[in-house]
This record gives C-alpha cells, structure tokens and sequence, in this order.
C-alpha cells in the first residue's frame, strides 16, 4: 500500500516524474493508490467543458490497473475552500468523478478515512462513519493538521522552514487547533497523510484517545 521511493522533495527537479513514471511502469506494484487533493489545478475556474478536458487529461496521466484500488480526497484547487460561492459546482463534479465528502473504507487490513478537509473548516464532524476500531487507521486530509508555528519537518524537507500558518484567495494552509484536536479524538488515526505544502514533512501529533495518550506521525 505504501510508497516503495524515498521522500522527494520539490528541490528535486524530477521527482515527481520519477514517482509517476514508477507508477505508470509498475515497478512498485501498488495495491492500493492515495491521491491527497488538487488533482487538478485552478478547476474551480473551470466551466464544465473545459473541466472535463482536464479531467481526460488526469486519468491519462495516472492510469491504474483495475486491480489497484484508489481513494481521493479534496483539495482547495478541486472545490475552493470556505465558501461554496466560489465555484458552485466544483463539490458537485467532484463527487460524482472521484469521492464522497468524507469516507471510511476497510482497505488492505487497515480503514482509510477520507476527510474533507475544506468543508471542516465550518464542520469538523466525522459522527455517522463506520470506522473500526480493532485495526489500524490511516487519516487523509488535504490541509495538514495544526502544529506549532516552529514545529520542525524533519531532514527530508526542501525548505529551510516548517510549514506556518498562512491564508489568502482560495487557500489556507493549516487546519485550526479545535478542528484538528477534535479530529484526533474522533478517529484516533495510528497515520496521517496530508497534501497541500509541495513538500514532506514528518510530524507527530499526540492526542488523547479513548486507550490513553497515542502518536500519529
């Protein structure tokens, strides 16, 4: 289910075509395929014939034997962020060609949970899911989660920076404290996987849970 490349870094003029071109030639054999958000950039400007034009031209680039299972979360560039007046339709055209708001599926012996990490800025709410609770959970989120301002990412990162708080038109790169806290004691993810910043980090988050104190990274 997992990546078989080391982290590449947006310092790494090819690295992201080195990961689509091991995708796309089999070598890691995946089983299972996680896309985290802004599978395409700037649709919410898009009218619908035009969307559909990058929509032919995304699954021409990540072609997936049908054996590989896939889940999608979304990003801002997919639906826009905050506010539905942006683009109306964005949220419609996306869940009819790739994932519902938010999901929880059993995959591989272990339940991935997909959360609409734009709409969770006005509802953080994860209540109706059926996650279970005697196996591992893996936590999809297109905006990372809060962290500290000077929280570190770690020896793999490109920037010399951790990722800090920032917003503007149609972004907002952290998730809020209260929403990620009430997140963490909702799902009580075991790893979390987010998008958005172009770059890795490594974090761990400690949060209460119903078993005591754990860690995702």
């Amino acid at each position: 289910m997992f990546s078989c490349a080391k982290p590449f870094t947006k310092s790494s003029r090819c690295g992201s075509a080195v990961c689509d071109v091991w995708i796309l030639k089999d070598v890691c054999r995946p089983q299972a395929v996680m896309f985290v958000g802004d599978l395409m950039d700037g649709t919410v400007r898009l009218n619908d014939e035009d969307y559909e034009r990058e929509l032919a031209r995304f699954h021409h680039v990540f072609p997936m034997p049908g054996h590989v299972q896939r889940v999608f979360v979304a990003g801002n560039h997919d639906v826009g962020i905050r506010s539905t007046d942006l683009c109306p339709v964005c949220r419609r055209r996306f869940e009819k060609h790739f994932a519902l708001r938010k999901f929880a599926k059993d995959m591989l012996g272990v339940t991935v949970v997909g959360m609409d990490s734009i709409q969770v800025f006005h509802n953080s709410s994860m209540q109706g899911m059926n996650v279970a609770a005697c196996q591992p959970k893996i936590l999809l989120s297109h905006v990372p989660l809060w962290r500290p301002n000077d929280s570190p990412c770690g020896v793999s990162r490109g920037s010399a920076e951790g990722i800090k708080f920032g917003q503007g038109f149609n972004y907002e790169n952290i998730l809020p404290r209260s929403v990620t806290e009430n997140l963490l004691r909702q799902v009580e993810p075991d790893l979390i996987l987010s998008g958005d910043d172009h770059d890795h980090c490594h974090h761990v988050h400690e949060y209460e849970s119903n078993a005591g104190r754990k860690q995702a990274a």
